[in-house]
């Protein structure tokens, strides 16, 4: 969050924080006057694509300078993005403002898809639901400064939807979209004509006056809302000047006379301003209001816990999970079921002399010997294209962009090293990367047989997905023989064996160090703490495993670029934008990383997905070396 103090008291980022929780704002203070923001982020690309590909649809030419008063005042047409507003009450910025011919001014954010709603009363209710609210509340602090700054002038609110029911109507529609952008700016190579018009069906307006005027006026809800955080206010009026009285004695730092209550909940268990430190942070600075406060940094949130239950131990004082008592620890159940994994976490946290620290049950490590080798471990990473690139295809569609695969012959003694790595990431910008991908990976021949471990049911599930359209509609041309080799792969009967590695962890796995957690990430991190474990990283090779072994030992996986699959995704859609286009920035928004080039991106692609496989290797290699194991 950055600080304008020259734009007056309140800002976007003070709201965003202030509607989580008021003892937020402290340390938001904080941060904005002793940290740097980096310019960098991924998701913000997608969204200046959109709005300016939505601006065009509508007939309006994005405008790159900021807006002046005189241009609001007498009711310019044309559209602007990312405009700072000075008011009376603050400073915004306004993702998106835009007049159309025989309309006010209109205030517009982005939000994701939308599915098919015919009646507008759909529509209006959706806006209402919990995890839309804080969107509502952003935008009418955007609404209420506009008002402030340009009183009597018109202006309305909106939210624009990219639509579920809008279909692309050729191949190649997103790349042909950028490179229009860059033509539009005497940048890049224009293949093929689009007219943007052709869009308007692609995005759905949503009026949120009425959703605001609520607000701004009764709004019962948001009252209650308030009151649950401590607020003394329960208007929205009232709330802005509550905010600005605040912010003001943070800034001048005379304390406040009535300070705000302390009221821990759901919000808490993320909060990053929970725990700064030893004796720092919000609760540390509120322990007087319970003893249990004290030196919580390495203690479980009690909306940390798996399970049901949770809100009314809250209710009861119970913040942390060690403040539980701690049921007897029972035999080892056939399958370690969300109850049993709930208590399990008490045992660790009260420190059960019964608690268990690692095992894995009987009927798993059978179900692992008996599967037919070679294992493939297996995983996709695919992308939702804000303009869909296939004819057929929705926006948001996943579309794969990238796979991994490590293959091991199952033997789990000291000796054997079979470990081989193969994989596949569209650099090029393909118009089609899901066919090409797929066309390497079933014609692969060490690939053809044993079993398949993938983790969560997504890959034999996109797999299947993709041989259903390319036997109903055919195969893309040039990729018939991969039609072939993927049919037989995906035939109910002599088809390829899938197994989830997810059903295993789930059902048979259990490691105290993955806080009752069952993804991929908590499964390595896990697995790193065990010398025995990671023996194998120590002797393979960068080319095996995908990456280079101090890579993974020394946490610098935790430090990438890309560290998970929205950001690998963000980076790709990045990538091929700028390749596209050949622009720099979309809208203000860069499509450059601060510190690394796109070919050191790149890089960091394929080790993030050669780590996600290499991570289900380590378990499997890890589970039949070991056995049947329970340590308390």
């Amino acid at each position: 969050m950055t600080d304008k103090p020259e734009y007056g008291s309140l800002h976007d980022g003070w709201i965003a924080e202030a509607f989580r929780c008021p003892l937020r704002l402290p340390y938001a203070h904080q941060d904005a006057h002793g940290s740097d923001v980096s310019d960098f982020e991924p998701k913000r690309i997608q969204r200046a694509f959109l709005s300016e590909t939505f601006l065009r649809s509508q007939g309006v030419t994005p405008q790159l300078d900021s807006i002046t008063p005189q241009q609001i005042h007498q009711g310019t047409l044309g559209g602007w993005m990312q405009q700072s507003i000075q008011s009376p009450l603050g400073y915004t910025r306004l993702p998106l403002l835009f007049r159309l011919q025989d309309e006010p001014w209109v205030i517009a954010q982005f939000q994701g898809r939308l599915w098919p709603m015919d009646q507008p009363v759909l529509r209006q209710a959706h806006l209402l639901k919990q995890k839309m609210k804080q969107y509502v509340v952003s935008l009418a602090y955007r609404v209420t400064c506009f008002q402030r700054a340009y009183p009597g002038v018109p202006v309305r609110a909106e939210f624009i939807f990219p639509s579920s029911g809008y279909f692309a109507k050729s191949d190649g529609l997103f790349d042909q979209v950028i490179s229009s952008l860059g033509e539009a700016q005497g940048v890049g190579n224009m293949e093929k004509e689009t007219d943007p018009m052709a869009f308007q069906e692609a995005f759905v307006r949503v009026s949120v006056d009425s959703a605001i005027n609520e607000l701004q006026t009764s709004g019962r809800w948001f009252g209650h809302y308030l009151s649950s955080l401590g607020y003394r206010s329960d208007t929205w009026g009232q709330w802005l000047q509550e905010l600005e009285e605040e912010i003001m004695s943070l800034r001048t730092g005379l304390s406040n006379e009535e300070p705000y209550p302390f009221l821990p909940g759901r919000h808490c268990a993320q909060c990053r301003y929970r725990d700064m430190g030893p004796k720092k942070g919000c609760w540390a600075d509120h322990q007087e209001a319970s003893d249990s406060i004290s030196d919580s940094l390495s203690r479980m949130h009690i909306f940390e816990l798996p399970g049901h239950g949770n809100e009314t131990l809250v209710q009861d004082g119970v913040l942390f999970v060690d403040q539980l008592e701690s049921d007897p620890a029972a035999d080892l159940p056939s399958a370690f079921t969300i109850p049993w994994r709930r208590e399990e976490q008490i045992r660790q946290q009260t420190q059960h002399p019964k608690a268990i620290q690692e095992a894995l049950l009987h009927q798993t490590l059978e179900q692992l010997q008996k599967l037919p080798r070679p294992f493939h471990f297996l995983d996709f990473e695919a992308v939702g294209f804000p303009i869909p690139q296939r004819e057929g295809d929705r926006i948001y569609d996943p579309v794969l962009f990238q796979y991994s695969c490590h293959t091991w012959d199952g033997d789990a003694s000291t000796d054997s090293m079979s470990l081989s790595h193969t994989g596949w990431l569209d650099e090029e910008g393909v118009t089609d990367p899901e066919a090409v991908l797929v066309d390497h990976l079933v014609s692969n021949p060490a690939l053809q047989k044993g079993t398949i471990i993938h983790f969560s049911p997504f890959e034999p599930q996109h797999l299947r997905k993709i041989a259903k359209r390319w036997r109903k509609e055919g195969p893309p041309k040039g990729f018939e023989q991969a039609n072939d080799s993927l049919q037989a792969w995906m035939a109910k009967k002599g088809g390829r064996n899938f197994v989830d590695c997810l059903t295993l962890v789930r059902d048979g796995y259990h490691h105290a160090r993955m806080h009752g957690k069952l993804g991929l990430k908590p499964l390595i991190g896990s697995l790193l703490t065990s010398k025995e474990a990671t023996e194998p990283i120590t002797r393979l090779s960068a080319e095996q495993m995908g990456f280079p072994g101090e890579w993974l030992l020394e946490g610098g996986y935790e430090k990438s670029p890309v560290s998970d699959g929205e950001t690998a995704m963000h980076t790709y859609l990045m990538i091929r934008m700028a390749q596209k286009s050949g622009l720099k920035e979309v809208s203000r928004a860069s499509l450059t990383h601060p510190t690394e080039s796109h070919a050191e991106l790149i890089q960091q692609m394929k080790q993030y997905c050669a780590l996600d496989t290499f991570a289900m290797y380590l378990a499997f290699h890890h589970w039949l070396r070991v056995g049947e194991i329970t340590v308390y």
